[in-house]
């Protein structure tokens, strides 16, 4: 997620806010969590790219937050023996963890309706391993996962499109 400071205003109507101020200030119309981007005449941004302007509210969910995710199955199959492991941090919506061999981090952003996105330039150390194969299926499927569900069983799944699980891990002690 990204931050900024500084001055804002609301429209006579409450339902618009803008942010700085002259030829820099830019105008949101606001919506239920979420804020639309607006063009340089106050109008809503239409067009194929017009959901590249929409700012949604990121939200914090304590049941998959600041505790340690073991990872037991990938695509299906089940992964044994595997340091694999992933820690969704709630303070500053930063993952960390282990993709088997190397160590990666980056950000994540959790949306309404169990929604979940990983940042696209996640940092991995880049030891040499014997075998690389769960790491790297690992890392590519974090890119591809768009929400997740926890099971009775306490499981974490990330899925695509509320398709079969594509990543499970089982809680496995604290952050």
């Amino acid at each position: 997620p990204n931050t900024d400071s500084g001055a804002f205003t609301w429209n006579a109507t409450g339902s618009k806010v803008t942010l700085g101020t002259g030829h820099d200030a830019q105008q949101y119309q606001v919506g239920e969590n979420r804020l639309f981007h607006l063009d340089r005449s106050g109008e809503r941004i239409t067009g194929d790219l017009a959901g590249q302007y929409v700012l949604e509210k990121h939200i914090h969910d304590p049941t998959i937050e600041d505790r340690r995710w073991k990872l037991v199955e990938l695509h299906g199959k089940p992964i044994e023996s595997s340091e694999a492991a992933l820690t969704l941090r709630a303070e500053d919506s930063v993952t960390s963890g282990n993709a088997s061999c190397n160590t990666f981090t980056g950000g994540y952003a959790i949306k309404n309706g169990q929604r979940i996105r990983f940042g696209r330039n996640m940092a991995v150390t880049m030891m040499a391993c014997p075998d690389m194969t769960i790491e790297a299926s690992f890392l590519e499927t974090l890119q591809q996962v768009d929400n997740y569900t926890v099971g009775q069983d306490g499981m974490l799944s990330l899925n695509r499109a509320r398709m079969a699980p594509l990543v499970r891990f089982v809680p496995d002690g604290g952050p």
